[in-house]
């Protein structure tokens, strides 16, 4: 089948629905742009029963598509948790990784087989940053599985493994790692001054990486050395040059979400979309504003032949084929309180 340059444009834009408001605006987006997938948050529903009939209503949007929308999550488990409040929440990463493999293994496995029946096929999680901060609330935090890099890996490849075996695909993040920084990208653009390729931050991600992990999400972070003053996510050399040709990393790269504050603030929205572009990511993260995609597009296609959109096209839509994606309606037949009495026993210590 043949694409238009819309079609190749749209599949690399996953969206975010900021609030219930958003809802009619994103089924527009999906309709007549065919933009290649949403991200929920908890304020998209109030109850599981919204959340079914919100991922059903996107589905059907997408019928005049040929290829399947993403539906994309942050379910961590601990302070972030996007399920609704019937399902009771998974402790944070560092507590299950004190508890050892097994409870690692058994909280991605249930989040995972949950996610896949509510139809979400991509989560970003696990956080592979190092817990630097005593602080349980610090940006990272108890998020991170340990301040010890090894057991890092080992949790997050338990992680990323069940997670892919429940055809759910993981995200690794925040590459090349928030956890030396205590500094919240939410708000203010960190730098890194020091930053080499011996740093220990990236040992995790790299140990992740040459397992062909499917995705990994670059951070808002100013790396001197290789970005000048930019962050990662919007340097093509640090996304093109450094993580696709010289790690050799073959997997979907994903910007963080665009809309926080300090990108804002720094390079605005339109700047930096066409800089995440020219960039090289495979997928870029945006949240939702009135007429803001829209005008994205034409901001996207008059730079279009800067870049190779086909690669990202291409590798995109083989993804989406290789887990399963479908548009099929999903049941509302979630065995709550089944569900929670496994949460009981992973969260017992």
């Amino acid at each position: 089948m043949d694409y238009s340059l819309k079609d190749k444009i749209a599949q690399m834009l996953l969206v975010g629905i900021p609030n219930k408001e958003s809802i009619p605006g994103i089924i527009n987006l999906i309709k007549n742009y065919h933009i290649g997938g949403v991200i929920l948050y908890k304020k998209d529903y109030s109850s599981l029963k919204e959340m079914v009939y919100l991922i059903n209503k996107l589905k059907e949007a997408n019928k005049g598509n040929s290829i399947p929308l993403t539906i994309a999550i942050d379910q961590e488990g601990g302070r972030v948790n996007r399920l609704p409040a019937e399902l009771d929440n998974i402790k944070s990463a560092y507590r299950l990784a004190l508890d050892g493999e097994d409870k690692v293994l058994k909280a991605s496995d249930l989040t995972s087989k949950v996610l896949n029946k509510l139809g979400i096929n991509m989560n970003f999680s696990p956080v592979l940053d190092i817990r630097s901060q005593k602080d349980d609330n610090g940006y990272i935090g108890n998020r991170a599985y340990s301040n010890d890099v090894d057991i890092i890996s080992k949790m997050g490849s338990i992680y990323v493994d069940a997670h892919i075996k429940n055809n759910v695909m993981p995200v690794i993040k925040h590459y090349p790692g928030h956890g030396n920084i205590n500094i919240d990208s939410h708000f203010f653009l960190p730098v890194i001054k020091d930053f080499s390729l011996d740093r220990i931050d990236l040992k995790p991600f790299n140990d992740l990486i040459s397992k062909n992990v499917p995705a990994l999400m670059v951070g808002h972070i100013v790396l001197s050395k290789f970005t000048g003053h930019k962050p990662a996510t919007l340097s093509k050399e640090f996304v093109n040059d450094f993580i696709r040709k010289e790690s050799k990393y073959e997997g979907l790269i994903i910007t963080d979400e665009l809309g926080m504050r300090a990108i804002r603030i720094f390079y605005g929205k339109y700047r930096s979309m066409k800089m995440a572009f020219l960039a090289e990511n495979d997928i870029i993260c945006c949240k939702y504003s009135k007429d803001y995609v829209e005008k994205c597009f034409d901001i996207l296609e008059d730079i279009s032949s800067s870049i190779n959109i086909d690669y990202h096209f291409n590798k995109i839509v083989n993804y989406k084929k290789k887990y399963n994606y479908s548009d099929d309606p999903i049941k509302e037949d979630i065995d709550i309180d089944r569900i929670n009495e496994e949460i009981k026993i992973i969260n017992e210590s």
